[in-house]
Order: structure tokens, then sequence, then C-alpha cells
């Protein structure tokens, strides 16, 4: 009778590992590594890693913990630790040079281009072929002398000749606009610098 007991006894214990094997059942890979399915989830290793990415400070990218193994895979798919690592994209360093384009300056009550600022504007035609999405207002001005409507007139015509000279010298029209200021309020010894044409950017 006792050897009977003894006989069920192990024969319970027995069923009852089976099933605790079946909650928790081993898939073996084609490399021979162990993972895991089900609610075990020792296979993530100790990581550290949550349901969410978590940061990782000397990649500089994220670890994340799947809710579950794949089927099918090695675990070493998901890392050396046992779960995904997420790099960090970081965007593209963007180099702008800083655009110089110099103003041009006029006689009295001329809007005649002289050599140097022929010069000038050459300069300026090859920063602006070098930067062909710069769009450019040229702003004209001139000195505080003669009438308001003059000097308004003087400083577009000013801006126009610039144009002009930009044009013929390849730079598209759409790209160019133009504004009259007219008089500059300086102190007169001043008077000279502001008989110019200012390059402003608007675009690039």
């Amino acid at each position: 009778m006792k050897r009977l007991n003894l006989v069920s006894l192990l024969l319970c214990v027995f069923a009852v590992s089976i099933l605790a094997g079946c909650a928790t059942p081993i898939l073996k890979s084609s490399s021979g590594a162990k993972q895991y399915s089900g609610r075990d989830t020792s296979w993530y290793g100790k990581s550290g890693a949550q349901p969410a990415p978590v940061k990782d400070s000397q990649k500089g990218g994220s670890w994340w913990m799947p809710e579950k193994a794949p089927k099918g895979k090695d675990s070493a798919v998901w890392g050396n630790k046992g779960y995904v690592y997420l790099a960090e994209e970081k965007a593209p360093k963007v180099s702008v040079e800083k655009l110089a384009l110099q103003d041009v300056y006029f006689p009295l009550n001329s809007a005649e281009l002289t050599l140097p600022a022929q010069k000038i504007l050459n300069n300026n035609v090859k920063a602006l072929k070098e930067n062909p999405k710069v769009k450019v207002v040229l702003l004209g001005y001139a000195s505080p002398e003669g009438l308001d409507n003059h000097n308004l007139k003087l400083s577009e015509n000013r801006a126009l000749a610039v144009k002009d000279y930009l044009v013929k010298n390849g730079i598209p029209k759409n790209s160019i606009f133009v504004k009259g200021e007219g008089k500059m309020e300086v102190n007169k010894s001043a008077y000279p610098s502001a008989r110019k044409v200012h390059f402003k950017i608007i675009s690039r």
C-alpha cells in the first residue's frame, strides 16, 4: 500500500513538472541558442531595459525591450544583451558661409556706375553665381542735398543701374528686386557714403 502511494506521488510530481514546462516552452534556434516565449522575459538579460526606449548616453541611441521574443529568430538578432538598439539619427550638419555683398557708391547727383563701383559689382556677381538660390533687394539711397522728389527718383535710378549691370552679367532678373529709399539722413561729413546702393539678402 505504501509502495502504491509512493508511485502515485511520483506520477503527480512528474505531471506537475510537465505542466510547468509547457507554460514556458523553450525554442531552439539554428545556432543552438535558447530563446523563450510566453510570459518568461528572462531572455532579455539583465539589461535594465523597459517597454519604452531607454537612452544610452554612451552610444547616443536608445535600447528597446520587445514585448515578446520573435518566433523562429535567434535572440542574438536582438543584440548581445537581448534587446533592440535603436540608433539615434542626428540632423545633418549644414555649412552656411556668410555671404558678403558690398555696397556700391555714386558721384553726387549721378546714377552712373564708376569703375570702382563696377569692380565691386563684379565681385558681387561672382558671389551671387556661387549662391544661385539667393535673392536680393537693391536699396538705393541719395544724400540730403536737393528736393525729396528728386532724391527719391535718383535713388531708384541708382538701384536700377545696379540691377541692369547684374542682369547683363548673368544674374537672373527674378532674383533681384529694387527699391528707392530717397535721401539718407546723415551728417554732412557722411554725405558721400549716403550716395549708394545697398544689397539686402531676402532669401537663400
